[in-house]
């Protein structure tokens, strides 16, 4: 008989409970599909990762017939790692498919698929119990889930294989698959050679044979890939890992415990590690090759990634590992379960309890996750809003250099890569080089025969201050349209500071007043939110001596009630402050009050005799004093 938690792989069963065990098979695996498409489609944040946009561009030479290269004519190059992906991108863009939604619809129906399938073999092997927490586990992830839909990253394919892997593993009962799925996972990523080991290593252990059969067709697979890319890149190995020995001394922002923190500890994940372990103590023969395999990856890449990690965070290194830990933990969440003693009704109810909290916890914290990204995809929006802002306005002749994927495919045109990832790396000055037209990077000055024109910073009304900056060469600058004229001011050192920098950023000195006293960053980067105390004003200075600097000449505030006040607050005569501003205790401009739909405005000269205090006082009105101030500066 079957019930909620048992092996669903038994004999001497009926054909009707057979028919029963197959519609309920499909049910679930029907259910699991449907969760994993609304997990990654509520993860959507209107961009992808940077690094995703390397793929593309790779992807749509592909649809010339140029493959794997970066720009179209120039010599090949494996610049991106998983180089099986671009090629499952340019097919799906042959089939008509537009390259976002490609990579972005395609990689999320990918990763959905794959996850799928796991969950169904789980429950087909092992138990509901162990299929269910999967998806449970997977889908409360929300890097995870990122990372396996919407990113733009490889990881759909990685996770797709290891899948194939699994299945394989599970249930092919072929050797001829565990060693197609171990060539391919030895093709994918250079740090999933050790899941195709021990794949081949748990298929000998099931078989308890030597799979001679297995590890030549693996050999043959791998060798075909590193020897064709010996020959045709010149290199056996992708041109980012060469790149990154050239900038291996550097000061990393990240320690060793990186991905042992990440994939053990945070995100809840360590009670998926106590469920893991409680598999390895109940290890059993059926279960034996699936540790081996899972377990093998992922101890290996713990170690790979704690000797030797990267500069900063890349969480999505951790994802075969983190899919590993997810199936163990689920395993042994099962073996639990299956414990036969009189305290059996016992254990399943303080089972299901405990991994129902496991799971509530995971999924406020995974919400909590998704909404940082979502927060951190305003970056790339602006990353992205850059590109198509060159290949709109600029001619399409003009050359580009930059450090970034986004820039380099929505710009449409050629590229230099000043990362090195995708071009191999030169030690001269690339702007001295080759010139380029066009250059996004940073706001600062890149040189005197380049005028910046545009910003692009939307990013900072949600708290990221990174500006993306677009500078022309000055020879050209007549063949640009929509050029940001402001930006002229911009040609020395540092002169655009003021111009991306937040309000709140740029002031000195601030003092709260006492009780109620509030100064902080409001809704618009230009714009701060204050409030006096009860007694004591609020108030804060602005440093003219740097504002000169930057080429501002005059400065002007423009305070005015905050919009969000009630208006029953307003009727009762509250929401009412006054402005004073001083210079070396002079009054530079006379007290003005304030109130709703009365805003002020008052102007600043840049002068070199000290700063300016702006104070904020109440007006003797303790009730409701929600004041905005607006910074605007001419050059």
């Amino acid at each position: 008989m079957l019930t909620l938690g048992s092996n669903t792989k038994q004999t001497g069963i009926t054909t009707a409970e057979n028919f029963v065990r197959l519609k309920g098979h499909i049910f679930f695996a029907v259910v699991a599909f449907l969760v994993y498409v609304y997990g990654v489609q509520s993860g959507w944040g209107g961009a992808t990762a940077d690094d995703g946009s390397f793929f593309l561009r790779y992807a749509e030479n592909m649809t010339h017939g140029e493959f794997w290269k970066w720009n179209l004519g120039e010599s090949p190059i494996w610049g991106s790692s998983a180089p099986l992906y671009p090629l499952y991108l340019s097919l799906l863009m042959k089939l008509g498919a537009s390259p976002l939604v490609a990579l972005v619809g395609g990689g999320s129906l990918l990763g959905c698929l794959a996850l799928t399938l796991t969950s169904w073999m789980l429950v087909r092997q092992f138990g509901y119990i162990a299929g269910a927490l999967f998806v449970a586990c997977t889908f409360s992830d929300g890097l995870f889930m990122w990372f396996a839909g919407t990113a733009g990253l490889e990881s759909p394919l990685t996770i797709a294989v290891l899948s194939y892997g699994l299945w394989a593993l599970l249930k092919s009962k072929s050797g001829i698959h565990v060693g197609v799925a171990a060539g391919l996972l030895a093709v994918q990523k250079l740090d999933l050679i050790p899941a195709a080991f021990f794949l081949i290593c748990a298929w000998s252990v099931s078989t308890r044979s030597i799979p001679v059969k297995s590890i030549v067709l693996a050999a043959a697979i791998a060798a075909t890939w590193y020897g064709f890319a010996w020959i045709y890149f010149g290199l056996p190995v992708p041109n980012s890992f060469i790149t990154k020995t050239f900038f291996q001394n550097q000061q990393p922002y990240i320690t060793w415990q990186w991905f042992g923190k990440y994939l053990l500890i945070e995100n809840n994940h360590y009670w998926i590690v106590i469920l893991a372990l409680a598999k390895l103590i109940k290890l059993d023969k059926k279960s034996a090759p699936l540790i081996i395999f899972l377990g093998g990856l992922t101890v290996t890449h713990l170690i790979a990634y704690s000797l030797k990690f990267p500069l900063e965070r890349y969480d999505w290194y951790a994802m075969p590992s983190l899919y590993s830990l997810f199936i163990l933990g689920s395993l042994g969440a099962q073996s639990i379960w299956n414990i036969g003693t009189k305290y059996t009704y016992i254990i399943k109810l303080l089972l299901i309890v405990f991994l129902g909290y496991i799971v509530s916890q995971s999924y406020t914290i995974g919400k909590q996750t998704t909404l940082g990204v979502q927060h951190y995809l305003n970056l790339e929006k602006d990353r992205t809003n850059a590109g198509m802002w060159v290949s709109e306005h600029t001619p399409k002749n003009f050359k580009l250099l930059t450090c970034w994927g986004s820039p380099a495919f929505f710009s449409h045109r050629q590229s230099y890569d000043s990362s090195f990832l995708n071009r191999h790396y030169e030690s001269s000055d690339l702007i001295a080089t080759y010139a380029p037209e066009v250059i996004i990077t940073d706001t600062g000055r890149v040189g005197d025969s380049y005028t910046l024109v545009k910003i692009f910073n939307k990013a900072i009304n949600v708290g990221i201050n990174y500006p993306f900056g677009v500078h022309i060469r000055n020879d050209v600058l007549s063949q640009v349209t929509d050029v940001d004229h402001t930006l002229k001011a911009c040609s020395a050192s540092n002169s655009c500071a003021s111009i991306d920098t937040p309000f709140i950023d740029l002031i000195a000195k601030p003092v709260l007043g006492d009780k109620y006293g509030v100064l902080r960053i409001d809704e618009k980067p230009d714009t701060i939110f204050v409030h006096p105390g009860e007694t004591q004003p609020t108030s804060f200075e602005l440093d003219s001596s740097k504002f000169e600097k930057w080429g501002v000449t005059s400065l002007t505030l423009t305070a005015s009630v905050s919009p969000h006040v009630p208006e029953n607050v307003i009727a009762r005569g509250g929401a009412v402050v006054g402005v004073t501003v001083y210079q070396q205790d002079n009054v530079t401009a006379e007290r003005k009050v304030v109130k709703s739909g009365e805003p002020t405005t008052i102007s600043l000269p840049i002068v070199k005799d000290g700063n300016y205090r702006v104070v904020i006082d109440n007006n003797k009105v303790v009730d409701t004093n929600w004041v905005l101030i607006k910074l605007e500066q001419k050059k």
